[in-house]
């Protein structure tokens, strides 16, 4: 007999394929325009959210200034730019840490998440995301953006905010995925995750729910270290110098949606194809970079590399048939063993 249930095992198997296949079943090609090119690869997952929160934060603080301008303009508002905009910012949204909690006087209803001391230099966990959403949040909500946000700024926006809703989710699917938080035999006063998750009506949840019991659960354990392994709350000296921290417990579509981020960062996109394997193509053409004078060639570079997309798709299919085929051979050779 073999050591491994078989039916546990086919169920994994396909589960991966599943997300494999789901993965080609379109693909997109952007032209993106960008000033300098670096040419690196993504390094390991927790230094590409690092790199992602870094670029967002920069980004909105650009905007932020322009914003105070414009105030200090059409309002009479005194115009300050603050050395650490982010830290202003994120106070201003309610979100403190503990001692600043203990210390300031703060409207409760203005009260938001207690967050890490060092939140400005962890960018790449589940609080500097929480923050920099909400940042953009308010930004989109302000009905005189368009007076002082440029159009590649304002397209930026709704990306800032849907990718860090993304990654956000991803943490909290961590969480619920994670054995120490689900231990059945847990002992903390109020159980594991999934049981304090039940016991709460629909109404007290919030997208930040998981997380918060999920630290909270960390602590009581004793194990506070635990929930930064999982939400990534590290700075960058700590990844680099830390001996022991643990790779981020990912599944492959959780990789491909960190690399696209990533890659696609705060550029301006200015084409997009995509092409459903049902047939249905979309493109979408950026406006400001239709001018053939100012953008020589454009439309010829993209519709080169849709072509070589293409011509690659079938490949990839071809290659996920294969791997489909071989994972049944080996399941099956598993179950006769």
């Amino acid at each position: 007999m073999a050591d491994t249930d078989p039916g546990k095992a086919l169920s994994q198997a396909s589960n991966q394929f599943t997300n494999i296949v789901q993965d080609l079943f379109k693909i997109e090609v952007n032209i993106i325009l960008r000033d300098n090119i670096t040419a690196q690869k993504m390094p390991n997952p927790r230094h590409a959210l690092l790199d992602i929160g870094k670029e967002y934060c920069k980004a909105l603080e650009e905007m932020e200034i322009w914003r105070r301008h414009h105030r200090s303009r059409t309002r009479r508002e005194t115009f300050l730019v603050e050395k650490d905009v982010f830290a202003n910012m994120r106070q201003r949204m309610g979100y403190l840490t503990e001692e600043e909690a203990a210390t300031q006087t703060i409207d409760a209803s203005q009260q938001g998440r207690i967050v890490s001391p060092n939140v400005a230099d962890e960018l790449g966990g589940f609080d500097a995301f929480d923050v920099i959403r909400n940042w953009a949040d308010s930004l989109l909500d302000d009905l005189e953006k368009e007076s002082y946000l440029s159009p590649a700024q304002l397209a930026v926006l709704p990306r800032i905010k849907d990718n860090s809703d993304l990654i956000k989710g991803m943490y909290s699917a961590i969480c619920l995925r994670d054995p120490v938080l689900n231990d059945p035999q847990q002992q903390t006063p109020s159980g594991n995750l999934a049981m304090r998750l039940a016991e709460m009506s629909e109404d007290d949840m919030t997208p930040n729910t998981v997380v918060e019991e999920s630290k909270r659960i960390c602590k009581a354990l004793g194990k506070p270290e635990h929930a930064y392994d999982l939400t990534n709350e590290y700075t960058r000296s700590d990844l680099v110098n830390r001996a022991g921290i643990k790779p981020l417990p990912l599944r492959d579509s959780d990789l491909v949606m960190i690399r696209k981020v990533w890659e696609l960062g705060t550029e301006v996109i200015a084409m997009q194809t995509i092409v459903q394997v049902d047939g249905d193509v979309i493109t979408r053409l950026n406006p400001d970079y239709m001018n053939e004078e100012a953008y020589p060639r454009l439309h010829e570079y993209h519709n080169k590399g849709v072509n070589i997309a293409l011509e690659h798709w079938s490949n990839l299919v071809n290659v996920a048939k294969e791997l489909i085929i071989a994972a049944a051979k080996g399941i099956s050779h598993r179950v006769h063993a």
